[in-house]
Order: C-alpha cells, then structure tokens, then sequence
C-alpha cells in the first residue's frame, strides 16, 4: 500500500516534470501513467515465491544496499566539492 502511494507520487512527478517541457518533448506514454498497475501485477505473481525467497529480507537489503551507496556517493560529492573550494585536501583522490 505504501510503495503503491510512492509509485503514485512517483509516477505524477515524473508526468509533471514532462508536462514543464511539453513544448520540446513528446507526450508522455500510457505505461508511465499506469505505472503502479504493472508493478502490483509484478507483486502478485511473485507472492507464491516467497516459501523459498524470504522477499521483506530481500526488500531489506536492496534497501539498505541502495540507502548505503546513496550516502556513500553524497559523501564523496561533498569531498570533491571542498576540495575544490580549499585547493585540494583528498576529496578528488
């Protein structure tokens, strides 16, 4: 229910972002506005799976993977950033 919202959301962002450029792009496809109908029919047919894939420990850390490599390149930005502000200091090593 929760990543259907976030779909959702996501999904409306995405058409209004486009919407702003509409004069230089083509309309936006029907599968980008019904996004969250494929994704819950994807979540269905993998339901019967989960006896042998424990999929919420999975979600889990795809999650926890992808949150990690988020910080991890917002870090080295930030460094490079600095560094290029202080004449140098290892941010760009």
């Amino acid at each position: 229910m929760i990543l259907k919202w976030i779909m959702d959301a996501l999904a409306a962002v995405f058409d209004a972002f486009l919407s702003l450029l509409s004069a230089i792009t083509p309309p936006v496809p029907g599968f980008f506005a019904s996004l969250p109908g494929y994704v819950s029919a994807i979540s269905g047919y993998m339901t019967g799976t989960a006896v042998w894939v424990p999929w919420d420990l999975t979600l889990s850390v795809i999650g926890l993977w992808a949150v990690s490599v988020i910080a991890a390149l917002s870090i080295r930005i930030v460094r490079m950033a600095v560094s290029l502000f202080t004449g140098g200091g290892g941010g760009a090593a």
